[in-house]
C-alpha cells in the first residue's frame, strides 16, 4: 500500500528520568549495534520543566536513530527525504528495534509500562482527481468544499481494542492519519538547441501526497513496569499481523484494495 516510507518507529515507555548513561555506557553500546556504524550525539528534550540534555546515537548516514528520553527509549528508522524512500522491511526492523530496546533496558534495570510500533509513509503519484476521491470517501464536506479544490485536508481516527501479550490481555490504541500534504519540490527544464540541450533555472512546484501513518501502542493508563523479554518479543512479533490487518481494511476504505 505504501509506495515510500518517511519513518519507521518502535517506543518502549519507561521511568528513566534517572537514566545518564556515561563514557562506558555509550562504547558499550556503539559496539553492541554494530549492525551500523553509530556515534553518541547530545539529544535536547523539552519537558514540563524545561529543557533535559540526554544521549542519543545516530548511525553514519543518518537513516537509524536511538534515543534516551526521560519517559521513553526510541529507536527509529528514518527517511532523509519528505516524501519518504526505502526503508527496508517493516518486520526487519520491530526485530532489530525489539533487541536494541531490550540491550538498553537490560543495561540500566528498566522495564517499560507501555510499547507502540509506528510506520509513517505516503502514498505517491497520486493524480488530482484520486486524491479527491479518498477525500470524499474520508470526509463529510460543506457545501462550499465540494465545489472548490482542496488544498489540505486531515482525517485522523483511533480506536481501542485488546490483544493478547505474552499470557496477558493488554488494552491497545490502534490510529491510523491519513491526510493530503503539499511538497515543494524543483523540476529542472531543458530547451533544445542544435544537437545538444540547454539547462533553464528549477522550478519550484508544488506537489500533492498521501500522507499515511499507522500507530498501534498499549494505552497508557497502566503505568505497572510489567514487560519482561517474553512480553516485548511477542509484541514485536504479533504487531506486524495488527498493522497489516489494519493496513488492509484502510485500502479497502480508501478504494485501494
Amino acid at each position: 500500500m505504501f509506495n515510500a516510507h518517511v519513518r519507521y518507529l518502535a517506543v518502549a515507555f519507561l521511568d528513566a528520568e534517572s537514566v545518564r548513561p556515561n563514557s562506558e555506557d555509550i562504547a558499550k553500546f556503539i559496539k553492541a549495534f554494530n549492525f551500523a556504524e553509530f556515534v553518541a550525539v547530545a539529544v535536547q528534550e523539552t519537558t514540563l520543566t524545561g529543557q533535559n540534555r540526554r544521549t542519543g546515537f545516530v548511525s553514519s548516514d543518518g537513516s537509524w536513530h536511538i534515543f534516551l528520553l526521560g519517559q521513553q527509549f526510541n529507536v527509529a528508522r528514518v527517511s532523509s527525504l519528505p516524501t519518504g524512500g526505502d526503508l527496508g522491511d517493516f518486520t526487519e526492523f520491530c526485530q532489530t528495534a525489539n533487541k536494541i530496546l531490550q540491550t538498553l533496558l537490560r543495561h540500566f534495570g528498566r522495564r517499560p509500562h507501555r510499547l507502540a510500533a509506528v510506520q509513517e509513509g505516503v502514498l505517491k503519484d497520486k493524480p488530482e482527481e484520486e486524491i479527491r476521491a479518498i477525500a470524499e470517501k474520508l470526509l463529510i464536506l460543506p457545501e462550499i468544499f465540494k465545489k472548490n479544490p482542496l488544498s489540505e485536508w486531515d482525517w485522523r481516527c483511533v480506536g481501542r481494542t485488546k490483544h493478547d501479550v505474552g499470557g496477558s490481555e493488554e488494552s491497545f490504541n490502534e490510529i491510523v492519519t491519513i491526510k493530503r500534504i503539499n511538497v515543494l519540490q524543483t523540476q529542472s527544464t531543458e530547451i533544445s538547441i542544435g544537437t545538444g540541450t540547454l539547462p533553464l533555472s528549477q522550478l519550484p512546484t508544488m506537489i500533492p501526497f498521501i500522507r499515511l501513518d499507522l500507530d498501534i501502542n498499549t494505552t497508557p493508563e497502566n503505568t505497572s513496569a510489567r514487560f519482561q523479554d517474553e512480553h516485548m518479543n511477542d509484541f514485536f512479533e504479533k504487531v506486524i499481523k495488527w498493522h497489516n490487518e489494519l493496513k488492509n481494511q484502510i485500502s479497502h476504505l480508501i478504494g485501494m484494495a
